[in-house]
């Protein structure tokens, strides 16, 4: 009998101790896990959002420029008895060109042409210029697949020799035009209200515009 009572008591003490166990199992591993969870989720939120960020920053959109009435100008010269000139000034136009910009950032820079003259004329009988040029740009948005052609009306006057040039490009107005393509507002300017053109066999002088995209 006495035997029987401590078996008992020994599977009842084990029953006890595993009971025990359990119930400081079940008391504690739920309270890690939401605490755990609630961590993990604050942390990968501001991440999806500043991806998304990033992706919608940036425009892109190609661009391409054109001269009138020709790339090739030539001037006068009364020495020829036809008053034709002995030389030109060419815009070497650059080609199509695929760029992209920060909306709402800094303006790129965009290249349309490089000037370059040529001259056989004397310095005491030089090539005269005075005609009118249209430079233009064409910016096409390449989210919408939207282009328009932002124009500049310039004088070109001064003479040329084969040995210097006092030529000039000069813009009338604003170098400032605006236009909406798409989802974009295209900014394009000119950088410069007057443009010395080089004398023959110098380096030629960049013609460059700069594009904001917002």
């Amino acid at each position: 009998m006495h035997a029987q009572n401590n078996r008992n008591g020994r599977f009842a003490s084990l029953g006890l101790e595993s009971l025990e166990s359990r119930t400081m199992l079940s008391a504690t591993l739920p309270t890690l896990s939401p605490s755990t969870g609630t961590a993990v989720v604050q942390q990968s939120a501001p991440v999806q959002v500043q991806s998304a960020s990033v992706a919608q920053a940036t425009a892109g959109f190609s661009t391409i420029g054109s001269i009138a009435p020709s790339t090739v100008l030539t001037g006068t010269n009364s020495t020829t008895g036809n008053h034709k000139s002995t030389g030109c000034v060419a815009f070497a136009l650059y080609r199509p060109a695929n760029t992209s910009a920060k909306v709402g950032g800094s303006a790129v820079n965009v290249p349309i042409a490089l000037l370059i003259s040529s001259s056989s004329a004397k310095p005491s009988q030089p090539d005269k210029y005075n005609t009118t040029v249209t430079v233009s740009l064409t910016v096409k948005d390449a989210a919408s697949g939207k282009w328009a052609k932002v124009s500049f009306t310039a004088t070109m006057t001064g003479t040329m020799s084969y040995l210097s040039s006092s030529v000039k490009l000069t813009f009338q107005g604003a170098l400032t035009r605006q236009v909406k393509l798409g989802n974009h507002t295209y900014t394009v300017s000119l950088k410069s209200q007057t443009i010395a053109v080089p004398a023959p066999g110098t380096t030629p002088v960049p013609l460059t515009a700069t594009v904001k995209v917002s």
